[in-house]
């Protein structure tokens, strides 16, 4: 194990440590770099050795993750066609990944659409719109008994119309559920009531009005027909979701808050009703990260010139390597997101853009070998979805061991 090594063999600095170590070298003391970390960035690095053969060429990529932030979305699948409602963070990166949407059903009949979100949080709760009770109604001739409470209860009474006699009086009466009208008759026990009267009897009745409102469809003056018991119907309990996906998505982003923090869209024409969803959180959100590329410091056994390249291609076997995570602020699984190859046998092509280059005098043989170091300490930014690569040219008429320290990191913007 090296000086500058742990007991797994990784390099101790926060850099990327590449090439081998002060006994590897034969000698030459490995190159750390500064522990200059006055940044909140990402700090990898990892220790490799990498020995250029004369008149071959090594090679360090570094690719560079894409430009633009991605930002974190959610669709939820509902039931019904041209019903699934997608929420978009309004802010790319990461941090949209902590936003959730919730669907409730209230529960309640007649419940309106209603948005929150909990002070604090990114917790979006959609409370959806529920259909009113329904109350139970009959129509005997022009006479319209409506039941007084809405839900499926009213379904229970029943109303007649009867005649009974000759030169009768309207008259009502009710036993629990059963309204019972006795029409006014002639002298021949015909029914002679107009509706209106008969709506106005009901209605006056303490025991009768308590169950049901009548009211006539047309003409008061119509007689009112004679009819045996008949069961008031289609009284329903309600609180089925009314919520449309398109009302949905309108609540949402006129919401203050929810609308800061997502851009709802709803599928297709946005008719179909929603569903109740349990908590689901956006996904899929990423940052999008600015290369720092700080220093390059190089130390070999003999005479290489490095040349940082923008750009360009390497042809040869190259190797991936996982740089560590060095910042002790950060998890230490986090993933870099600078991708790193190495190469001892590279052929570089393309057409790439020097930016930087440095030479390392060594040489020498046996007791006489002399090591040389140097540093490039101008900082670049680098662009994104781009090649970065270290040429290591080695003229020196034998094989270089070279030892490289590249200290990167990586800032979220």
């Amino acid at each position: 194990m090296a000086a500058y090594e742990d007991a797994s063999g990784n390099a101790l600095y926060p850099t990327m440590q590449i090439a081998g170590t002060d006994e590897d070298n034969g000698g030459i003391p490995t190159m750390p770099v500064e522990h200059a970390l006055t940044h909140a960035g990402r700090v990898f690095s990892k220790g490799i050795t990498l020995t250029v053969a004369d008149t071959k060429t090594g090679s360090v990529k570094l690719t560079t993750p894409a430009a633009a932030a991605v930002k974190a979305a959610l669709t939820t699948n509902m039931t019904n066609a041209n019903a699934d409602p997608t929420y978009t963070a309004v802010t790319a990166g990461t941090a949209g990944n902590g936003i959730s949407v919730t669907h409730v059903n209230p529960g309640v009949a007649g419940s309106a659409l209603a948005v929150s979100v909990a002070d604090g949080t990114k917790a979006i709760v959609v409370s959806l719109a529920t259909g009113p009770a329904v109350a139970a109604s009959a129509t005997i001739g022009e006479v319209v008994y409506t039941a007084k409470a809405a839900g499926v209860q009213g379904n229970n009474i029943t109303v007649a119309h009867v005649t009974s006699g000759n030169y009768t009086r309207p008259s009502v009466t009710v036993a629990n559920n059963v309204i019972t009208v006795a029409l006014g008759t002639t002298s021949a026990g015909v029914a002679n009531s107009p509706s209106g009267a008969i709506r106005d009897l009901v209605n006056n009745d303490p025991a009768a009005s308590a169950l049901v409102t009548a009211a006539v469809a047309t003409s008061d003056v119509t007689l009112a027909a004679a009819a045996s018991a008949t069961h008031l119907a289609s009284g329903a309990a309600g609180g089925a979701i009314t919520t449309t996906c398109t009302q949905l998505v309108a609540a949402v982003n006129a919401h203050p808050v929810a609308g800061a923090l997502v851009l709802a869209t709803a599928e297709g024409t946005g008719a179909g009703v929603v569903n109740a969803v349990s908590v689901a959180s956006l996904a899929s959100g990423a940052d999008a990260d600015v290369i720092h590329l700080k220093s390059i410091s190089v130390a070999s056994t003999a005479a290489v010139t490095v040349t940082l390249n923008e750009g360009g291609t390497v042809t040869g076997s190259e190797s991936t390597i996982v740089p560590l995570n060095r910042n002790r602020n950060l998890a230490a699984a986090k993933t870099p997101h600078v991708v790193v190859k190495t190469c001892a046998d590279a052929t570089l092509g393309g057409s790439p853009t020097a930016l930087d280059t440095a030479y390392v005098p060594a040489g020498g043989a046996g007791a006489n070998r002399v090591g040389a170091a140097t540093t490039i300490t101008d900082e670049w930014v680098l662009k994104p979805a781009t090649d970065y690569i270290l040429g290591i040219a080695n003229a020196s008429g034998g094989a270089a061991v070279v030892n490289l320290g590249v200290l990167y990191y990586e800032v979220v913007s």
